[in-house]
């Protein structure tokens, strides 16, 4: 009997790096089922992934030497698995701040059909020297500011949109071990990705770069087909002194622009490096893992399924789930 195997699956790092999948035997009641219209998966495969936390060791592969220089790059086969969840065979993904191509590399594995669109000319060369290094099919970039690019582009002509906008506030550590040459040769992460005014990463107020978002989210919105998703990574971090949850106030910005917020995977890529913030005279979380917010962009209001034969919730119980709901 054939098999599949899930790339999504517990991963750990031994002396060669090593990815455990889950194989699965295909049998007539495992096929997908016909109702669904999101993905090409089975029952069980879509189980497996809405897990809520990812540990991965993906392999340095795909021109990881050439695209590492962006420093902010995902690897091509997170989000593959993205689009393997999110698209079916042939559909079309958008990635409006496209990097070095790491959702680009991720289409051709998946056999959708991609788009990006970068502001910085040196990360679209990087991605198509990639792809005609490796071998992989190569999608086109639009070069230019995704804010403005997107409003040429057809409306609810995408099927999936994806997006790692880049952000990074100046902070300096006054007491600590980890001065600035961690912030950006141990972090593998350039001084800039751009010298662009118009880049998201040079914005260095928080509440501009939200408003940016509300403003990209937007003209996302115009281009994804109804009932499609979009997912956004970030990553929580620490500033001025306190722990600040950007997936949360990202998430409500993102939901201000009539998306559903539908769920957050927090995704943790094992081997990250450990930093000495803070030691020795305070506590400063190392935040190694980044989220995965989801958003659906739906025609429906409330819940989406129908609550018809469902008995109406007694005075008694009303009582006890407002108790419990105020804690």
């Amino acid at each position: 009997m054939p098999k599949v195997r899930l790339s999504l699956g517990i991963q750990l790092k031994e002396s060669n790096e090593k990815q455990l999948t889950l194989d699965m035997k295909v049998t007539k009641k495992e096929m997908p089922d016909p109702r669904n219209m999101l993905n090409d998966l089975t029952n069980t495969q879509w189980m497996f992934f809405t897990r809520s936390v990812w540990i991965t060791t993906y392999p340095n592969e795909l021109g990881f030497e050439l695209r590492k220089k962006q420093g902010g790059n995902k690897p091509p086969r997170v989000m593959k698995d993205l689009i393997e969840f999110f698209t079916k065979k042939g559909e079309k993904v958008l990635d409006p701040m496209c990097g070095v191509g790491g959702t680009l590399l991720g289409c051709a594995l998946a056999g959708r059909t991609g788009l990006g669109i970068e502001l910085n000319k040196e990360w679209k060369q990087i991605y198509e020297e990639v792809a005609h290094q490796e071998g992989v099919k190569k999608f086109e970039v639009l070069e230019g500011d995704a804010l403005e690019v997107l409003d040429t582009l057809p409306e609810s002509s995408f099927d999936f949109v994806v997006i790692d906008p880049p952000y990074r506030e100046n902070v300096k550590w006054d007491r600590t071990m980890c001065n600035e040459t961690y912030a950006t040769r141990i972090a593998n992460v350039p001084e800039q990705y751009s010298t662009s005014e118009k880049d998201f990463g040079n914005i260095m107020n928080y509440s501009q770069f939200l408003a940016k978002i509300l403003l990209l989210s937007r003209k996302v919105k115009r281009v994804l087909k109804d009932e499609k998703y979009f997912v956004v990574f970030c990553k929580d971090e620490y500033q001025n002194g306190e722990y600040r949850e950007k997936s949360s106030s990202m998430a409500e910005i993102i939901r201000k622009a009539g998306f559903q917020w539908k769920g957050k995977i927090t995704w943790y890529q094992a081997g990250a490096k450990l930093r000495p913030y803070g030691v020795p005279y305070s506590y400063v979380p190392n935040i190694t893992d980044q989220k995965i917010l989801v958003f659906k962009k739906s025609t429906k209001i409330g819940r989406e399924h129908p609550t018809r034969g469902i008995e109406p919730m007694s005075e008694q119980n009303k009582e006890i789930e407002e108790t419990r709901r105020c804690g």
